[in-house]
């Protein structure tokens, strides 16, 4: 029996089928029935949070290895502790984030902490950190069609963008085979860009003209604060911004196709598979 946390959020929605088509009995631990209930005649479906050590202690009874996502701030924190006390030694796939390996701000320096907080345990552990999820780029869907405008804050920052679904491949893998106990992987897509190379290859593939506008940072952190983020996180996410603006985000890596045996998908052939999302009422 294999939990899988997060079950319903960008990689979830991802490695949840790929375990059910591999025949593998999972368990999925989410607050919401509702929202999970579309597997419930393939999956065991655990209702619970993080908050309440019960339902956690619920959800990993008869489990071997658990894929673990908690929140990315000083609550994500509080989740780990009580994960650690309501679990035995089941081996665990935790996914953290790209930016831990240079923790130069807030969020990259929790990432770290997490990480090490499950080390410190001694469970069996590998630690997935990917770099930016090439979802992202379906936010634009209102600038692309209401002004064929995408405003972003780092149009020339550059990163490797990765598909969610190589993550969830890497994910599959690790979850469900020990090899890779005690590693570090750091994940990204094949070639690295900045958003206004992705916006070019957006305005090729839906045959538009569109532009994109590069924001302040702090005008970004106000509009994030302005759209309910707490004032500390949208200042923790301001220096990220600047971290890749100044190249820290540039970083690509082979570890998708050393762990799945094929090459990261590359943007373009992504997006080709969703044009229509863009296009879509």
């Amino acid at each position: 029996m294999y939990l899988i946390t997060g079950a319903t959020g960008t990689i979830g929605q991802e490695l949840v089928p790929r375990l059910l088509k591999q025949g593998e009995s999972i368990r999925l631990f989410t607050r919401s029935h509702t929202k999970a209930q579309h597997w419930q005649s393939k999956a065991e479906i655990s209702i619970g949070d993080f908050e309440d050590l019960d339902s956690l202690k619920r959800a990993l009874d008869g489990v071997k290895a658990v894929f673990l996502l908690t929140r990315g701030d000083e609550v994500g924190n509080h989740h780990i502790e009580n994960f650690l006390q309501a679990a035995d030694q089941q081996r665990v796939v935790f996914l953290s984030n790209l930016g831990a390996g240079l923790p130069s701000n807030p969020l990259s320096q929790g990432h770290l902490k997490r990480e090490q907080m499950l080390i410190d345990r001694g469970m069996p552990l590998t630690i997935l950190r990917p770099g930016s999820f090439m979802s992202n780029c379906l936010r634009w869907k209102a600038g692309i069609q209401q002004s064929k405008t995408v405003i972003h804050p780092n149009a020339d920052g550059r990163s490797a963008p990765i598909a969610p679904g190589d993550i969830a491949e890497v994910a599959l893998r690790t979850l469900t085979t020990a090899d890779w106990v005690g590693q570090i992987l750091e994940l990204t897509g094949p070639e690295s860009m900045t958003t206004a190379e992705q916006v070019k290859i957006l305005a090729q593939l839906l045959n538009q003209p569109l532009t994109c506008q590069e924001t302040e940072i702090e005008t970004s952190i106000e509009n994030m604060i302005r759209r309910g983020m707490p004032h500390d996180f949208a200042q923790a996410m301001g220096q990220v911004i600047a971290g890749v603006r100044r190249g820290e985000a540039d970083k690509v890596t082979e570890t998708v196709k050393q762990i799945t045996g094929r090459p990261a998908q590359h943007f373009s052939d992504w997006a080709r598979e969703r044009a229509n999302v863009w296009l879509s009422a």
